[in-house]
């Protein structure tokens, strides 16, 4: 599955990364395996609290967030309560205004915090799928190539009896979605 996350990822990506399905693969992929060091990878959950805002920012200052001291400020002034969601949805709003032109963006198809604090707040948004990711429309993607889940790797798939563990379900689900059935 994290092979297949990032064959489905376009050069120079960000990728909105939602559950353990996604990041510990890339965590591995990426620094053990050294594959794809060009896909930006931001576990969606890290974004709730100040430390993971500040290590993204200070990982990829390229993505242009603020200081979080910074955002208390904003915050403070605007009434809003400085609250995880808050945060969340701020870093998010952030990485996905300055940034939507500049590189693909991509998001898994797991109903985590990128989805409920962020996508949901823009119903309009336009995305396609890209083998098991989902992209922005933007001018970054706009051109493709998109996978098709025939180009993924399923070798395997079904041959290992932990593949039927009930934990799996969600990548399962994922595989569903693109229109892949054993």
């Amino acid at each position: 599955y994290g092979v297949n996350l990032l064959k489905s990822l376009p050069s120079r990506s960000v990728f909105f990364a939602e559950g353990d399905e996604d990041y510990f693969p890339l965590y591995y992929l990426q620094n053990v395996e050294k594959k794809r060091a060009d896909v930006i990878m931001i576990p969606a959950f890290i974004l709730f609290e100040d430390w993971g805002v500040e290590n993204i920012r200070r990982q990829y200052p390229d993505l242009g967030l603020w200081d979080p001291a910074a955002w208390a400020g904003w915050l403070i002034r605007s009434s809003n309560r400085y609250n995880p969601i808050h945060r969340m949805t701020m870093a998010a709003s952030q990485i996905m205004d300055k940034n939507r032109d500049r590189f693909p963006i991509g998001f898994s198809y797991f109903n985590g915090a990128f989805h409920r604090y962020y996508l949901s707040s823009y119903p309009s948004l336009l995305f396609r799928k890209s083998g098991v990711v989902l992209e922005m429309d933007s001018a970054q993607t706009a051109k493709g190539p998109w996978l098709d889940p025939s180009n993924l790797r399923f070798r395997n798939l079904f041959d290992c009896p932990s593949n039927g563990h009930p934990s799996l379900e969600g990548i399962w689900n994922v595989y569903q979605k693109v229109g892949f059935s054993p």
